[in-house]
């Protein structure tokens, strides 16, 4: 699955659903992204890049 469709999974099963995952907004979203990408498959490596890239390169944590 390509980073666009990965990223449009994860929007639609965590990002949607932030105030069910970190009621609070207490967590540390990149660690919950880098989980999620590794609970998809994704290698530990691309799992990072997939996190770094939500975080960082765009307005979806």
């Amino acid at each position: 699955m390509d980073k666009k469709a990965l990223l449009e999974v994860y929007l639609d099963e965590v990002y949607d659903k932030a105030e069910e995952v970190d009621p609070t907004g207490s967590q540390y979203w990149y660690s919950i992204v880098l989980g999620w990408a590794i609970g998809k498959g994704l290698e530990p490596e691309a799992a990072h890049d997939f996190a770094y890239h939500v975080i960082y390169e765009t307005a979806f944590y």
